[in-house]
């Protein structure tokens, strides 16, 4: 008003101005209540996944949250918006804080459980770095997932790193006892003798395969990584997808490791069988022929677990079809659908394990004589797998003809 001074235009517009105040007060008080529901709405449901995913995860429940946010409405509904807003924001505090003590303490038991297998390693006197590279990448999701709040995923790739790292553990505390005429080279293979010869008492594990790949940066076909990142896939498996390039690679250098490690000499190395050698580690010492093509089922009545055609469950790790009723099909139970963890069955006579099923192995030989010198030529491999469900394939003199890696060879 122009006739109005200073002093008058405060006076007259005062109330006025203290009811705008208050409003935006008001406003402000609502709008805070707002959000505070809304994230507290959004704790309970993650709350909510979380206990439906991992039922026993969480520790000490928390009292109802749908309960306070009903609580919660109902003052607002009544006009109650300052003691609805505190309350809001007393059980967002809560609940963050509960959230936040759950997620430090599983990180604990992920970090405790990675470095009761890192230990393990050292005691072993191996490497440290994971084998399979999965895992990491599920610790480094977890940690920025709890940054970001999204708490059922960071608890979810917590418990799956439990989970993984567990299961490692059991394999290892699986394997055999160490025997007194068990040689160990540095990588914790063991061997035994046969003949003029030692062989390792199981089949390469992922976890030496990683170790050559990691210290040779080998090209190696990638096959063997992608296999390994399977689900229930642990270090203790054998390596497989391979070919006989990358075999032969993972022979040599160890030998050359282990050469200037002082563990062999000059004139010892690492090598595939032949399959001639092969047939002695599985039993067959009179196999005649000139070359595997010709051993090809000569021997018809040999069996890894012996002379009879008929297979007991949980003598090897073949294909688990137990409805299987095709001819010269047989009907195989064991726990593993696919590979399964090196010296999980009971070894042959010789002391080695899953020379019968898991996976077939690689020879030194082509399957026809008349193609040793062809480089792309078929090796012979031996052994059937955890594919294998013909009963003629897991005759023990059976011979097949192949250098490309495939999932169930290594």
């Amino acid at each position: 008003h122009p006739s109005w001074s200073e002093a008058q235009f405060s006076q007259r517009t005062g109330p006025l101005r203290k009811r705008l105040a208050d409003f935006l007060e008001t406003f402000r008080t609502v709008e805070e209540f707002a959000d505070s529901l809304q994230a507290l709405r959004r704790l309970s449901q993650q709350l909510t996944k979380i206990r439906t995913q991992h039922p026993t995860s969480l520790s000490d429940p928390l009292p109802s949250i749908d309960q306070a946010i009903r609580e919660i409405e109902t003052m607002a509904d009544r006009g109650l918006f300052v003691r609805s807003a505190t309350l809001a924001k007393e059980w967002l505090t809560i609940v963050n804080d509960y959230f936040d003590t759950e997620l430090n303490r599983i990180q604990k038991l992920a970090y405790e459980s990675k470095e009761q297998w890192h230990s393990m390693l050292v005691q072993a006197n191996l490497p440290t770095t994971d084998p399979i590279i999965q895992v990491q990448g599920r610790l480094e999701n977890a940690q920025i997932e709890a940054k970001q709040r999204t708490f059922p995923e960071a608890i979810d790739n917590y418990f799956h790193v439990i989970d993984t790292y567990g299961r490692w553990i059991d394999d290892w505390n699986r394997l055999p006892e160490l025997a007194s005429h068990h040689w160990v080279n540095s990588l914790g293979m063991r061997f035994v003798k046969i003949g003029e010869f030692k062989a390792s008492i199981w089949e390469t594990r992922i976890l030496d395969f990683a170790i050559y790949v990691n210290e040779s940066g080998a090209d190696a076909r990638l096959g063997w990584r992608h296999e390994s990142e399977k689900p229930l896939v642990t270090p203790l498996h054998p390596v497989a997808s391979l070919d006989d390039f990358d075999a032969n690679g993972f022979c040599v250098w160890l030998t050359h490791r282990e050469r200037e490690l002082g563990l062999i000499t000059s004139d010892q190395e690492y090598r595939l069988p032949n399959d001639h050698e092969w047939s002695r580690m599985a039993g067959l010492e009179d196999e005649g022929g000139i070359d595997p093509l010709d051993r090809h089922l000569m021997m018809r009545d040999h069996w890894p677990w012996g002379s009879h055609s008929q297979k007991p469950d949980n003598v090897g790790n073949y294909f688990s079809n137990p409805n299987s009723t095709m001819n010269n099909w047989h009907p195989t139970q064991d726990p593993y659908s696919r590979s399964s963890p090196v010296a999980s069955f009971a070894p042959n006579a010789a002391g080695l394990y899953d020379i019968g099923g898991n996976i077939w192995e690689f020879t030194t030989d082509k399957l026809k004589i008349e193609e040793a010198d062809q480089p792309n030529a078929g090796r012979s491999i031996r052994g059937a797998s955890w594919r294998t469900i013909s009963i003629e394939a897991m005759r023990t003199s059976f011979r097949l003809g192949r250098r490309s890696g495939r999932e169930d060879i290594g």
